[in-house]
């Protein structure tokens, strides 16, 4: 594909979100002491997706194909995996997902979320890679999901995103694929559906070799045809990022929608969330009832929603325990709290955009605590010049004995059964446990202004 096609194409990404880009209701400056700092650079392509690898370095997905690394501490990108001339761009297809294998230490493996045209088929993929000397080898298809029937003239709703869950499966999001909204309530096919899979080794060498975990099914949903096992939730329309919290286990999920129905979803298993049916996806916002499980928030007006996350971190208290995400439409930041601790729900109209931050499609909690987020040919961090540690729990300005025990009590100490999250498991042994918080003050500083650490008096 030529470069002016594929500037083309990236012109009509997203379709359904070609109206002219809407100023912000309401805009909130940064917290006191936050400031915006550049990580890192890469040199072209549309930023699709982030994550962290194990060992610190930071990767970034373009929607034309290639994945990008930075070394630990951030600069120049560097390309990791060219698969440009893989990669079907066109529209809103693309390289879209990523996703470490959490057993990273004992598994290289990293699993990448992308369109594909193969004899004239299109259909997305999910594919694993090994690293082995800092090298993406050995591809193998896991999931192959192919554009058929009423779907060959549709090139929308394609979106989609990887992450492995609390419980060590791997959860992935694949779009309806635009012309049938019935593929969300056909427990038949996975479009318009989470997926919920078994990605341990041994695997087959072919398509469609992820095993099924164990699964409930979806409340009203019918199947024409053999049933996929692999569905976790349906009715979904065009899901693009999703987020799990670290201490409840929670999944909450962007939903792209027509109308009033840029969404953000409580995923739980087994649950239909109304696509093509609940009326929240069309223009009078009114709510169907069960089996139908309605978004915990809605916005008033077409976004583009698309990345989101969970903040649990300390380096900003203002926004601790506050779901963020980002809009690809006015390239918004945006936060909000839950209207209660039980941490299922956001209060109607609570969202709010942060002004001078620009986030056209991604963000993530960094191995610091410090919130990144993708901007075009750069990766920026939100920083706390205030002194404020990640993992001062009591905020204290030392991370000490006490914030150990804390973390320990929050996070227990095994894997899957607690919660376990790789983010947090900094030595990577498998459990969130005080090793872990000792590791981190160690690596990040453990005190503030030169105060003396309580245990080194």
């Amino acid at each position: 594909m030529s470069r002016q096609l594929k500037t083309a194409c990236l012109a009509a990404w997203f379709l359904s979100l070609l109206l002219a880009p809407l100023l912000p209701a309401h805009a909130e400056p940064l917290p006191p002491d936050v400031t915006i700092e550049t990580y890192g650079a890469w040199p072209t392509g549309y930023p699709t997706a982030m994550v962290w690898a194990p060992d610190g370095r930071l990767f970034v997905n373009t929607k034309e194909g290639w994945v990008y690394q930075m070394a630990v501490g951030g600069g120049a990108a560097t390309v990791w995996l060219d698969l440009s001339g893989v990669v079907l761009s066109a529209v809103e297809h693309g390289l879209v997902g990523i996703v470490f294998d959490p057993l990273y230490a004992t598994q290289p493996y990293v699993y990448l979320y992308y369109s594909v045209e193969n004899e004239g088929v299109i259909s997305n993929r999910l594919v694993r890679f090994t690293e082995a000397n800092g090298a993406a080898t050995a591809p193998l298809v896991l999931l192959d999901v192919p554009r058929t029937g009423s779907d060959l003239n549709c090139a929308w709703h394609h979106g989609g995103n990887l992450h492995f869950g609390p419980d060590g499966y791997l959860y992935v999001t694949i779009g309806d694929y635009g012309c049938n909204g019935g593929h969300s309530q056909n427990l038949a096919t996975p479009k318009g559906k989470m997926l919920r899979l078994d990605v341990r080794p041994p695997f087959l060498a072919e398509p469609n070799a992820a095993r099924p975990a164990p699964n409930p099914l979806c409340d009203a949903a019918q199947a024409a045809g053999p049933v996929d096992r692999r569905v976790w939730a349906c009715g979904l329309r065009n899901s693009w990022d999703f987020t799990f919290d670290s201490v409840t286990n929670f999944a909450f999920a962007t939903e792209n929608g027509p109308g009033c129905n840029d969404e953000i979803n409580w995923i739980l298993a087994g649950h239909n969330y109304g696509w093509p049916y609940s009326a929240t996806s069309y223009f009078d916002c009114v709510a169907l009832p069960r089996p139908y499980e309605e978004p915990i928030y809605v916005h008033p007006d077409p976004i583009g929603i698309v990345g989101i996350t969970l903040f649990n971190s300390t380096t900003i208290p203002a926004w601790r325990h506050h779901l963020i995400w980002c809009a690809n439409r006015d390239y918004a930041m945006y936060h909000a709290p839950f209207a209660s601790a039980r941490f299922d729900a956001l209060a109607p109209g609570s969202a709010v955009v942060v002004d001078g931050v620009t986030c056209p499609t991604d963000l993530s909690v960094g191995p610091d605590g410090r919130l990144y987020y993708l901007e075009f040919g750069a990766v920026s961090v939100l920083s706390n010049q205030g002194c404020l540690l990640p993992w001062d729990f009591d905020q204290n300005q030392v991370v000490d004995v006490f914030d150990v025990q804390q973390a320990a009590d929050l996070w227990g100490n095994t894997w899957p059964d607690s919660g376990y999250s790789m983010h947090l498991d900094n030595n990577f042994d498998g459990a969130n446990d005080v090793l872990d918080v000792q590791e981190t003050a160690v690596h990040w500083g453990d005190a503030c202004g030169g105060v003396a650490h309580p245990l080194e008096q």
